[in-house]
């Protein structure tokens, strides 16, 4: 880890919170206690994947009346069965926002934090797509980003069905008094075959995944528990501008309806980035990426010959000469490309269903997953949270 990693406290700040969820079906909403819901609508912009509905639905106010959403509908194929898929974002009120794209895959949206900008791009990558036809798609929605909102912090979240151990190095000089490391950890080893192109396009697209490598995320844990395994599929990736934005990212195991768990990003919600001691010349290497045409390369060796670089001065000097002069023809080429609660709600409801046997059996899944995480993710421990 890096050395004087976390020391800064950030907790004086004002917190602006996005919860990423593969929910499993909205109707698990349902089921959730008062404690769960507080949880949930403590943040600011909450996604929802897998929501199996085929419409927008229309009795959740009693939760999320503070709320405005974005809706993209399940798909069903078949007469018999559920339908699959679906992506649900709840946005508060008091906010306002545009809505950059939406599809069958993924919502992003562009929100305006007093005066900054923001995108939270939520993402949900079935088993089945072809990985290869959604990226380049979601090329697309990324290069207008960094052509209309090339200085704008983007968070993208959500189910990707990718497992991307510990993949995902970058410089510890990116790093530097930011709250992540420049390595990962991760419970879950497996890299899947499609995973390498996911973790390269991010990477080539200026993008640092925060699974393992934030405060509260540091042993990187499973994000997935279900009979049929473990593994961590749900990711949350931010460019290097969104990292002088943040304050953690965390698993939410409190909430244990589904078989995937919540991933939390809490973000500084301050208009500059003073709460971040960077030096400047880092956070503004940070928000640019290079990237050279071949079909200008003769053209800009031609242009260097032109140029007289001086013959003396001190290092400091021509370094510096050195490094604006070839900025400056990059960017003159067009080669330099930057990509950079009201309480109220929540009291008891009558549940006549929900018997003290139900009771006993929530006590008794949280117990089993407490032992499951403390004894190491013992395989006994798993298949007694299982069952």
């Amino acid at each position: 880890l890096n050395g004087s990693f976390f020391k800064t406290s950030k907790k004086s700040l004002t917190e602006f919170k996005v919860m990423f969820w593969n929910i499993h079906g909205f109707s698990n909403i349902g089921y959730l206690d008062s404690g769960q819901i507080m949880e949930i609508v403590g943040c600011n912009v909450i996604f929802f994947n897998e929501t199996w509905l085929t419409s927008e639905p229309q009795n959740v106010c009693k939760y999320f009346c503070n709320y405005k959403t974005v809706h993209i509908n399940a798909v069903k194929s078949n007469i018999k069965g559920r339908a699959k898929g679906g992506i649900l974002a709840f946005v508060r009120k008091n906010m306002t926002y545009e809505i950059i794209d939406v599809n069958s895959s993924w919502i992003f949206i562009l929100l305006n934090l007093h005066s900054r900008k923001c995108i939270v791009g939520n993402v949900y990558f079935a088993p089945d797509c072809e990985l290869s036809k959604a990226l380049h798609s979601l090329e697309i929605i990324l290069n207008n980003i960094s052509i209309n909102h090339p200085t704008v912090e983007v968070y993208i979240g959500g189910d990707f069905n990718s497992r991307i151990g510990l993949l995902n190095d970058i410089d510890p000089e990116m790093c530097f008094n930011l709250p992540v490391s420049n390595t990962r950890s991760s419970c879950d080893r497996t890299v899947n075959n499609r995973v390498k192109d996911l973790v390269l396009f991010m990477e080539n697209n200026g993008f640092v995944v925060l699974n393992g490598r934030t405060n509260s995320d540091l042993t990187g844990k499973f994000t997935y528990l279900s009979t049929t395994g473990k593994s961590t599929i749900d990711l949350v990736w931010t460019n290097f501008i969104g990292l002088n934005f943040l304050l953690d990212m965390k698993i939410t195991d409190s909430v244990l309806l589904s078989d995937h768990l919540p991933c939390v990003i809490s973000l500084s919600s301050n208009d500059t980035r003073d709460h971040c001691s960077s030096a400047n010349k880092i956070n503004e290497w940070a928000k640019t990426v290079t990237t050279w045409d071949k079909d200008k390369l003769k053209l800009y060796t031609d242009n260097l010959k032109h140029i007289e670089f001086p013959s003396v001065g001190s290092v400091e000097y021509l370094n510096n000469f050195l490094i604006n002069t070839l900025t400056s023809l990059a960017l003159q080429l067009n080669i330099l490309q930057i990509k950079t609660t009201n309480s109220n709600y929540f009291k008891k409801y009558n549940k006549p269903w929900f018997s003290s046997d139900c009771y006993e059996a929530k006590r008794s899944m949280k117990h089993s997953y407490k032992l499951f995480i403390s004894n190491e993710f013992d395989p006994n421990n798993f298949a007694e949270f299982c069952n």
